[in-house]
């Protein structure tokens, strides 16, 4: 990148006589073309990115009452308590591996190898 924009540089000193002579409107109307269109791009992204962080969200919210709910099922039908507490334990660590799991996938790659061991 540094050489071709050293090599725009001595072309344009090479060619132009007078730089004041230079047309730089169309440039002008392109960069604010360019910024527009970045900024387009970038909205689309982090609606996408909080549509998925929503999602994940609701799904955790959905797992924990759905948890919540066995409980109060298994106690409504008077099974036995050493059986209520190893269905919520089930519960529980399956929540819990999943919130690591998404801390494992959110370090840097050569960081998510050395946490998968």
């Amino acid at each position: 990148l540094w050489l071709t924009s050293t090599l725009a540089a001595i072309l344009l000193i090479v060619t132009v006589q007078d730089p004041a002579d230079m047309d730089v409107g169309k440039f002008t109307r392109i960069t604010t073309f360019l910024r527009i269109f970045v900024s387009l791009l970038l909205g689309f992204f982090m609606s996408a990115s909080v549509q998925r962080w929503w999602e994940c969200v609701e799904a955790y919210i959905v797992l924990c009452g759905t948890v919540r709910n066995l409980q109060m099922m298994l106690l409504a039908c008077k099974a036995p308590r050493n059986e209520v507490a190893q269905a919520l334990r089930y519960g529980v660590i399956s929540a819990k591996l999943l919130h690591m799991e998404l801390h494992v996938q959110a370090l840097p790659s050569d960081e998510q190898a050395a946490a998968d061991r």
